[in-house]
């Protein structure tokens, strides 16, 4: 039998549920009789009439599976997709008011599965860091590689771009860190702790941010270094194996983090303390992504969620059953509307800002996507395990970023986001 005849058996379950509610061990009965798992997409068809028919699922290896134990439906809210905590519910609305298409501008062969990309802040390049030690600086422009060099064999696993200076800063596998300027050449060079996850450049440039794993429980995992010197300033000891990513706030007075302990983590520099540590998340926090205009930062994680945080309360405003696999790759574009999302599954998803409707989703990579970045709002760098490095654009079916109306502060972002939870309530 077709997948269409059977799916028409299980809409037929639910449309002749006289409590609107489906009972959990009748889609499973049904889908193990079929031999057809409940995945994803088949949970966004039984959206009808404003409700969600489904009951509660949970996120398995073969999919978003309904657990055994509960029933119930969840209702419909505009603009909104993913699992709400707070009520309990997964959320789901596929209709959105600017659908974007993504083109594949080009291509590049970098001849060895990248791990790590940065973009160049005022130029149109950017540059990836690769499994062989390898760096490539490509042209977005031109659509080609323009110089690749290496210090060591060392995976690259993080790079950045100073905002005011034309230096990048890459951390390999082994713990060294390379200060390079543009052509390739070594400025300065050092060796840190073990396996350099991430790194970021502070607001002014003058400092950066660098984050590991630890050799013992008791090491420091956070590193705060002198741009100039290349030395470290201070320390800092996460409570975690692993510090996967750290990224400064927008006033350069304090730094989020996330790792191994499924914590996300907000630390004063002023106060050398943490403000405030959630751990929301039921995986190994992967990548950050801070807010343009401050006020929120996003996380996401090895199960395929991704949150959006309110930094002043440190709640976790929003929550979004991305991706299938974990979350490789996060990015909000410099108008602060879009956040796009890179799954281990090879998918890019872009959603709209505040309220997460989801805009497009598109299969990205042959092998795992390992990690994107905005250029400009209509314009995506992704890499993937397979050795590509691919440019998209966007369609002009959303507004350009000249169009959109831009924040003033952090209070505006939250204010906004907060407007749009009240909306989700009515």
């Amino acid at each position: 039998m077709k997948f269409e005849d059977d799916f028409e058996i299980i809409q037929n379950i639910i449309k002749n549920t006289v409590e609107q509610i489906i009972a959990t061990d009748q889609l499973l009965q049904e889908a193990e009789r079929r031999k057809m798992p409940l995945e994803f997409v088949d949970l966004v068809e039984y959206w009808r009439d404003g409700k969600l028919y489904a009951s509660q699922v949970s996120h398995m290896a073969q999919g978003y599976m309904p657990t055994a134990d509960c029933a119930w439906t969840t209702q419909y809210q505009r603009n909104f997709f993913g699992f709400n905590p707070a009520l309990g519910s997964f959320e789901i609305n596929s209709n959105t008011i600017n659908p974007m298409n993504a083109v594949l501008e080009a291509s590049l062969a970098l001849g060895n599965a990248a791990v790590c990309v940065t973009v160049h802040p005022a130029r149109k390049e950017f540059a990836v860091g690769m499994r062989n030690g390898f760096i490539s600086i490509c042209s977005v422009e031109l659509g080609k590689i323009l110089r690749t060099f290496r210090d060591n064999q060392s995976r690259v696993w993080a790079l950045a771009y100073s905002p005011t200076e034309n230096i990048l800063v890459s951390g390999n596998e082994n713990g060294e860190l390379v200060k390079w300027d543009n052509s390739g050449n070594i400025i300065s060079k050092t060796s840190a702790s073990d396996w350099i996850r991430s790194i970021d450049f502070s607001p002014d440039g003058t400092k950066f941010l660098t984050s590991h794993r630890a050799k013992k429980e008791s090491a420091p995992t956070i590193y705060h270094w002198d741009t100039e010197s290349f030395k470290i300033i201070e320390s800092f000891i996460h409570v975690s194996k692993t510090v996967s990513c750290v990224r400064y706030l927008l006033d350069g007075k304090g730094f989020v983090s996330g790792g191994s302990d499924y914590k996300i983590t907000v630390w004063s520099f002023e106060k050398n303390d943490v403000l405030w540590s959630e751990e929301k998340h039921t995986g190994a926090i992967i990548v950050l992504a801070v807010h343009p205009f401050g006020g929120i930062v996003a996380s996401g994680a090895w199960t395929g969620t991704v949150k959006l945080w309110d930094l002043e309360t440190g709640l976790d405003v929003r929550s979004i059953e991305a991706h299938s696999g974990r979350v490789n790759g996060l990015a909000i574009s410099p108008s602060g509307k879009i956040l796009a999302t890179g799954g281990k599954e090879s998918s890019i998803c872009l959603w709209q800002l505040p309220d997460c409707s989801i805009l497009g989703r598109f299969v990205a990579h042959d092998g795992w996507l390992r990690g994107l970045q905005f250029i400009d709002e209509s314009t995506l760098v992704s890499i993937g395990s397979e050795g590509l490095c691919k440019i998209w654009r966007f369609d002009r079916s959303i507004p350009s970023a000249s169009l959109l109306q831009h924040y003033n502060s952090p209070k505006e972002v939250l204010n906004e986001l907060r407007r749009s939870l009240d909306s989700d309530d009515e």
